[in-house]
C-alpha cells in the first residue's frame, strides 16, 4: 500500500475506533448544512453513522452486534428505522434473521416490530410503515402498521411478495414474483395496488412482461411509477396509476435495476450494468421518462449504486466499491456535476448513505456510551462519560423487546418507570454529568417467565442530549 493510502486508512480506522458510541465530531458543515447517514460494518460489529454532506467519518449514532442494512428515515425526519441481522440456526440450517425497529430520532421512543420481516418504508407522510413478513414457509403478506399505535393490518396474501411502495398517503404498490417464492429478487412479477384503508386491491399489469418495482429510500406522493421490465432485455418502464397505462422508457440490452423518479421531476435515476450478473459494476445514469437526455453521472466500471436523494439539495447520495473491495460513500449533482467522496474505508463496508433530514440535530453529541453484557439473565453495563468541559443533562432510555423484562436497575440519576405503553420505553434515567464525570448503570435484562423459545428479545438503549443525536446500542440476547 502506497504511504497516503496507509496514512488515510490509518485516521480512518482511528476515527471509527475512537468515535464508539461515543464518537468523534463531524466535519464543519457544508454549504447546505445537510446530513448525511450511512452504514459501516466491520467484522461482527455494525455502526450507524453521522456525518455532513462536506465529508469526514463523523460520529456513532448506533451501533450492534451483527450486520445490518436498508435504513431510513421518514421524511420529516422524526423517526427512523434499520434492519439488524444474524444468521441464526433454524430446522437443521442456517437462516438470516432480520429484526427491524423504528426510533424516534430525539431517542424518546421506539418499537421492536416482531417477526422475521424486510423492506421497511416509510410513508410520505412519515405516519405509516410498510413492510413485508418473511415466513420460514407458506404465503407471505404486505402489511401496514401507523407507527405510533403500533396497530398493523395485513393488505394482501399470497406467494413472493415484494417492494411496497408508497405512491401517496394511502396507496401502495407491491411486486408479487412469478416464480417460486423469493427466488430473486431481480425476477419480476405482476403489478399490484392496493388501497391501504379499505384494503381493495387492484391489478395493474396482465402477467405478459413481468415487471418489478424498487422502493427508494424516500416515498414521494406521485401518479407515476417506474417499473423495471424483467427478462432477456431489461428496459424501463413508466405506469400511470390512475388509467393503467404503461409507456416504455428505453429499449436496450443493457440491465437496470433500482429505478425511481428523482423527486417530482420526471427525471429517473437507475444503475446500469453491462451484463445481468456482473453485480459489480455497475454506473448511476439519469434520463426523462420521455427517453431523451440520457446522461450517466459515473464511468468507472466500479459499482456505484445504493442511492438516495435529496430534495433539499437536489444531491444523489451513493456507495462506490472497487474492485479491491475497498467501499467509500459519494455525493454527486443530478446533473453529474460536483462528485465529491465523503469518506473511505480500506477495510470493512461502507454502505446504504441516507439523507437526514432531521432539523433537531444542531450539533455534536458531547457524550460517549459504551455498552457491554451479552446474554439475558445476566448484568448489562451502560458507561456514559462526558469528556466535555461543560455540564452536560441527558436522559438514558431502555427499549426492551416483548419477550423481556426489566426487573432490575442501578446507577443513581432520578429512575422512572415508563413501560406498558407502545413505544414508550421500560425505564429511563434522567442524568447530569459533570465536566470529566463517568456514569455506570446496570440493567439486567430477562426472559419473560412465559416465553419457552425466545426469538423477540432486543433491547435498545438511547442517550438523548437535547440539540444532538442520540446514542444507541442494540443487542439481540442469545
Amino acid at each position: 500500500m502506497k504511504a497516503p493510502a496507509f496514512l488515510a486508512a490509518l485516521l480512518i480506522l482511528f476515527a471509527l475506533i475512537s468515535a464508539g458510541c461515543g464518537g468523534t465530531a463531524a466535519q464543519p458543515d457544508g454549504e447546505t448544512g445537510e446530513k448525511l447517514a450511512y452504514v459501516y460494518r466491520s467484522g461482527d460489529t455494525g455502526n450507524l453513522m453521522l456525518t455532513t454532506t462536506a465529508g469526514g467519518v463523523g460520529e456513532n449514532l448506533l451501533q450492534w452486534q451483527g450486520h445490518g442494512e436498508r435504513f431510513s428515515f421518514t421524511n420529516d425526519g422524526r423517526f427512523f428505522t434499520i434492519a439488524l441481522w444474524k444468521v441464526e440456526p433454524a430446522a437443521g440450517q442456517l437462516i438470516s434473521r432480520h429484526r427491524f425497529f423504528i426510533a424516534a430520532t430525539d431517542g424518546s421512543s421506539a418499537w421492536h416490530i416482531p417477526g422475521n420481516v424486510d423492506l421497511l418504508t416509510f410513508s410520505p407522510d412519515s405516519t405509516r410503515v410498510a413492510y413485508i413478513t418473511m415466513p420460514d414457509n407458506g404465503p407471505n403478506e404486505v402489511r401496514v402498521m401507523d407507527i405510533v399505535s403500533g396497530v398493523a393490518k395485513t393488505l394482501a396474501s399470497g406467494t413472493g411478495l415484494l417492494n411496497p411502495v408508497w405512491v401517496d398517503d394511502h396507496t401502495l404498490v407491491y411486486t408479487e414474483l412469478n416464480t417460486t417464492p423469493f427466488a430473486s429478487r431481480s425476477e419480476g412479477g405482476i403489478i399490484y395496488k392496493v388501497d391501504t384503508a379499505s384494503g381493495e386491491s387492484t391489478r395493474l399489469t396482465s402477467g405478459e412482461r413481468l415487471f418489478s418495482t424498487y422502493g427508494p429510500p424516500v416515498s414521494y406522493a406521485r401518479k407515476d411509477l417506474v417499473l423495471t421490465e424483467r427478462g432477456e432485455l431489461s428496459n424501463l418502464w413508466s405506469l400511470d396509476l390512475g388509467s393503467g397505462k404503461l409507456k416504455q422508457i428505453t429499449n436496450n440490452t443493457q440491465f437496470h435495476f433500482r429505478a425511481s423518479y428523482l423527486g417530482l421531476s420526471n427525471r429517473i435515476l437507475f444503475e446500469q450494468q453491462k451484463y445481468r450478473d456482473d453485480r459489480m459494476s455497475s454506473e448511476l445514469c439519469v434520463m426523462p421518462d420521455d427517453g431523451s437526455d440520457f446522461k450517466m453521472l459515473t464511468t468507472n466500471f466500479f459499482f456505484d449504486g445504493l442511492n438516495s436523494y435529496s430534495l433539499e439539495s437536489g444531491r444523489i447520495a451513493f456507495q462506490r466499491t472497487k474492485d479491491s473491495g475497498v467501499t467509500s460513500i459519494w455525493t454527486i449533482d443530478a446533473d453529474g456535476s460536483g462528485a465529491s467522496m465523503v469518506t473511505e474505508a480500506e477495510t470493512g463496508w461502507l454502505g446504504d448513505p441516507n439523507f437526514a433530514p432531521v432539523s433537531g440535530w444542531k450539533g455534536d453529541n458531547p457524550l460517549s456510551m459504551e455498552v457491554a453484557g451479552s446474554n439475558a439473565g445476566e448484568p448489562l453495563t451502560v458507561r456514559i462519560s462526558n469528556a466535555s468541559g461543560e455540564s452536560v443533562d441527558a436522559v438514558l432510555r431502555a427499549f426492551p423487546g416483548m419477550e423481556l423484562m426489566l426487573p432490575d436497575v442501578a446507577g443513581g440519576g432520578e429512575v422512572e418507570a415508563a413501560g406498558g405503553v407502545h413505544g414508550a420505553p421500560a425505564a429511563v434515567w434522567r442524568l447530569k454529568l459533570e465536566p470529566g464525570e463517568t456514569r455506570e448503570i446496570s440493567l439486567l435484562p430477562a426472559l419473560l417467565p412465559t416465553v419457552a423459545i425466545p426469538t423477540e428479545t432486543a433491547l435498545l438503549v438511547t442517550l438523548a442530549v437535547e440539540g444532538a443525536p442520540p446514542r444507541m446500542y442494540w443487542q439481540q440476547f442469545e
